[in-house]
């Protein structure tokens, strides 16, 4: 049967249980219609259909509901407050908040929480199975099996308590054996906050919010009095160790059939006769039902630590064993021969041991010089340790420990001959590449991590099962797609989405879900790499589909993590990309062991921070996010060198130089397969992919050197154009950038040739493409400097009115934009309404950025140079010399810090400083003749002006 949810605590006698509105709502509509000759329409509340109530108690009713927003059957708790109002209302609804954050495999998933009529309500995971109550009494298990299900239930009470909450009605009928075999706790009516604690439950008390009303009144007890604390049964303030009292009476009771009878100083323990329970077990069971709280465990794990049964301890090397024993057995004349043994496992890693034999490892080291090999050793090494580890734990579980059936060693295996399979994908490309130091570290993130192969979920995954026959071929065809998906043989996308195509038919005629979901992932994420979104979306969809199929949390997260990067990237939809990131991280959450999974969330996430503007969230969010890839294996270092990138863009951002400095520097060594402390510029290899190249170029760019950036750009471009095609939109997001640098380095010919390239590319997707506005930003500027300033207004105020209609603008961008437009109507002699768009340009910056931000300098130039056209020279002065003050101190634009000594010539000069203002002049003409021939009208008029002012 379906249950998520027994029987909860029952009402006192003598108290007349609640109505339930639901339940009213429902028979009244039932009547209703049947007055009226149609068929009951179902209940709704949120985006749920309820279907029928499942059970009802004392905190809530429980209904089974059917979630149309992800196409899912769900249990659906309504809870009951012990006090009305506001206040106990929105406590609730936050502490029902903090366990759907809790992703624990022996903790009931919460999918969402929400308010109804007055009501929080939880919706979870809909388990078929039953309670641990009816599971003792039907399944009449072992003692050892008995104290294993209440430890795996003790883990997840451990987790609750780790996000500083405690359960306070635990007991057989709260925890669920599912039909998967697998324990749960449930019921998390009574569940409340403890004082700030990040422990499983040490001495943290209940407390009510300073300057609030109690949520409950002193001496009202909640929960259930069999399996109540001492001090909960008073009405006090209760802790984690209430949790653990009641643990432990309900591990007695299941073990001997009744609950241990309480005494006035602590619990009389006589166990039922033929009920034998160890020493062990029984010291650690009358120590969590102590009367006082601090003789207890200080924690869940310390008492589950307690009851785990001892491990076995060798007191010399297995092999010695084996060798005394033969010697002896012969001695004692019971048997002549010697003993012949062999560890069970002691062959476990022999797959991993043939794909990778000393010849191909070998051949794979070779590739790599003398900067990269040590970096490609420890990727390669990371990455079969945990193969290694993963294999001989699947074997040890089912041929030594006996915890596993051998059908689980069997579908460990194949997951275990999967990963592996992408293993001697990545070695025979690195054996080809002529990159290895760059190649490696991205084709090493794209495998699986094999530790995965011993969640849980492994064990439970839903489809047929393959013959060995279509098992191989399955693992062939999904080393085919991998290789389409890193683009190991082919780059060219033109070329990899046909073949990609065609192998996802192979997969679907093979009748292996998992497969076909990993060829929609490798569909998707090849159509996103060619600008394809209603593509890519149709495929994470499927795959999405697929993962529901299977119940796979992790493909879940892949999946949303796809779709999520498609809304942000692609469509452009910042509120489309929340909603994604959310799903993301709820079922990356839920994935059990899924670093790289949560560390992709937190990305996802930061991304999102980083767009509104929320730089300090975003910042910690990277770093999180570069913990759990840390803590998945050096195979995440690509992945972990452009969050390295992200957090040296941010402070930079904020203007902490050294700190972007080395947040580049360290990931341009993750990039090139460089061991720490190697020289980053040491490149023996060809350029990098596309986005590595890029990201090295801005931080060149950052850094003032563009003659280092314009390269990597062009590396970046021809890779991209190689892999995506001429029309891609990361080609124009070179383009773009190539502009701003060819313009730095006075070179407008070519600066407005790659403007008019990205533009028309951007155009080419919607006349009003948001990233368009960086084109026509480029073109405005490039305008402006050759006098063409109709032409360059006219392109600013379209780039300006592009960024308006944006709802997630950038104000820094807005307020930039702003000054530009304001400079070209100066220009232009339209004085009177650049003045005002440039004095709010720069009284937003300071705002956003503050007063000594180096992006006030262009717009204080401007607004120097109209100041000086309305003969207000003072106010002129001091904004040209702040501008050109920004420029010296590290603002590399030559051209504009050559503007800014021009106008601060004129001003000066009009002021009377004649002296000065032939100083600045000539600086101005210095710097212009470096300049191309597009400048020269400039250069002529300062010359000009030099001669007539050093003649009088």
């Amino acid at each position: 049967m379906d249950r998520s949810n027994p029987s909860a605590s029952t009402p006192e006698l003598g108290q007349a249980p609640a109505v339930d509105e639901l339940d009213l709502q429902a028979a009244q509509r039932r009547v209703l219609e049947r007055m009226l000759g149609r068929a009951p329409q179902p209940a709704r509340v949120d985006r749920f259909v309820l279907d029928r109530k499942l059970g009802s108690g004392g905190m809530g009713t429980v209904w089974r509901a059917h979630d149309e927003q992800l196409n899912r059957a769900i249990a659906l708790k309504f809870l009951r407050s012990e006090r009305a109002g506001a206040l106990a209302e929105r406590r609730m609804f936050e502490e029902a908040q903090a366990l759907a954050k809790i992703s624990h495999p022996n903790v009931i998933p919460v999918y969402d929480v929400g308010r109804h009529e007055g009501r929080v309500w939880i919706a979870m995971e809909l388990i078929p199975g039953r309670s641990l109550r009816e599971w003792v009494r039907e399944a009449k298990p072992s003692v050892a099996q008995i104290l294993a299900a209440w430890r795996d239930a003790g883990q997840g009470l451990a987790a609750v308590h780790a996000r500083g909450l405690i359960h306070r009605d635990v007991k057989p009928d709260n925890v669920m054996i599912g039909d998967d075999g697998r324990v749960r706790v449930i019921d998390f009516g009574l569940v409340r906050g403890t004082e700030g604690s990040t422990s499983d439950g040490g001495g943290t008390t209940e407390v009510e919010p300073a300057g609030d009303e109690p949520l409950t009144a002193t001496g009202q007890f909640l929960g259930t009095r069999s399996y109540a604390a001492p001090e909960q049964l008073a009405g006090g303030a209760v802790d984690a160790r209430a949790d653990q009292y009641a643990f432990c009476v309900s591990v007695w009771e299941s073990l001997c059939d009744e609950r241990p009878a309480p005494a006035e100083h602590g619990v009389r323990w006589v166990a039922p006769a033929g009920v034998r329970i160890s020493r062990r077990v029984h010291r650690a069971l009358q120590r969590g039902l102590a009367v006082d709280p601090a003789q207890r465990f200080a924690s869940m794990t310390e008492l589950l630590a307690a009851l785990a049964p001892p491990r076995r301890r060798w007191l010399v090397p297995a092999a010695w064993v084996v060798a005394l024993v033969g010697v002896g057995v012969g001695a004692s004349g019971l048997r002549s021969e010697r003993v012949q043994a062999v560890a069970p496992c002691s062959a476990a890693a022999a797959g991993l041991d043939a794909v990778l034999d000393a010849s191909a490892r070998a051949r794979y080291l070779a590739v790599f010089n003398a900067d990269t090999r040590g970096f490609a050793t420890t990727m390669l090494d990371d990455w079969s340790e945990r193969w290694r580890g993963a294999a001989t734990q699947s074997c040890v579980d089912v041929h030594v420990a006996h915890v596993r059936s051998d059908q689980s060693l069997d579908r460990r295996r194949a997951c275990l001959d999967a990963s592996l399979a992408q293993l001697e994908v990545v070695l025979a490309a690195v054996e080809r590449s002529p990159a290895p130091g760059v190649d490696a570290v991205e084709w090493f993130g794209a495998l699986d991590d094999p530790r995965a192969c011993l969640d849980a979920v492994i064990l439970t995954r839903r489809g047929a099962t393959l013959s060995p026959a279509r098992a191989q071929a399955a693992n062939d065809l999904r080393a085919r797609l991998f290789a389409v998906w890193i683009g190991s043989d082919e780059p060219a996308l033109g070329v990899r989405r046909p073949e990609a195509a065609r192998l996802s038919q192979d997969a679907a005629r093979l009748g292996s879900p998992e497969l076909e979901a990993f060829a929609m992932k490798v569909l998707a994420h090849l159509a996103y790499l060619d600008d394809d979104a209603e593509s890519a979306t149709r495929d994470y969809g499927r795959m999405l589909d697929l993962a529901d199929q299977l119940d796979r949390e992790d493909l879940r997260a892949a999946a949303w993590h796809g779709m999520a990067a498609v809304a942000l990237d692609l469509d452009l939809d910042v509120e489309l990309a929340t909603w994604r990131t959310d799903r993301e991280r709820r079922s990356a959450e839920r994935a059990v062991g899924a670093p790289r999974e949560r560390g992709l969330a937190r990305i996802s996430q930061a991304r999102l921070q980083d767009i509104q503007g929320r730089s300090g969230a975003a910042r910690s969010d990277y770093q999180a996010a570069l913990s759990l890839l840390r803590e998945a294996g050096a195979a995440t270092s690509s992945t972990q060198a452009l969050v390295l990138r992200s957090l040296g863009k941010i402070a930079a951002d904020q203007g902490r130089k050294d700190d972007a400095a080395a947040a580049h520097a360290q990931a341009a060594r993750l990039e090139l397969g460089l061991e720490t402390g190697a020289p980053s510029s040491a490149r023996t290899v060809r350029g990098a992919d596309g986005q590595q190249a890029f990201d090295r170029a801005w931080t060149h760019y950052a850094a003032g050197e563009l003659g280092t950036a314009e390269q990597a750009f062009v590396e970046a471009r021809a890779a991209w154009e190689a892999e995506r095609g001429p029309a891609s939109l990361r080609v124009a997001d070179c383009d773009v950038a190539l502009a701003g640098i060819y313009d730095g380095l006075g070179d407008s010919a070519r600066a407005r040739d790659h403007a008019q390239r990205a533009d028309r590319r951007y155009r080419e997707q919607a006349a009003a493409h948001p990233d368009r506005f960086y084109a026509l930003s480029a073109l405005g500027t490039i305008e402006f400097r050759a006098g063409r300033l109709e032409a360059s207004r006219a392109a600013f105020e379209l780039a300006l009115d592009i960024l308006e209609r944006q709802a997630h603008a950038d104000p820094t961008h807005v307020a930039l934009t702003r000054a530009n437009l304001g400079e070209a109507l100066a220009a232009l002699g339209r004085h009177a309404q650049a003045q005002p768009m440039l004095e709010a340009a720069i009284e937003s910056l300071e705002r956003e950025q503050g007063p000594n931000d180096i992006s006030l300098a262009i717009p204080r130039k401007a607004l120097g140079a109209t100041l000086l056209a309305r003969d207000r020279l003072d106010q002129a002065q001091t904004l040209l010399e702040l501008a050109l003050a920004q420029f010296d101190a590290g603002l590399d634009n030559p051209v504009e810090a050559a503007e800014t000594r021009w106008l601060l010539a004129l001003t000066l000069d009009a002021r009377g400083d004649r002296g000065q203002a032939i100083e600045r002049a000539t600086e101005a003409a210095r710097a212009y003749d470096g300049f191309d021939g597009s400048h020269q009208p400039r250069r002529d008029e300062i010359q000009q002006w030099l001669r007539d002012r050093n003649s009088k």
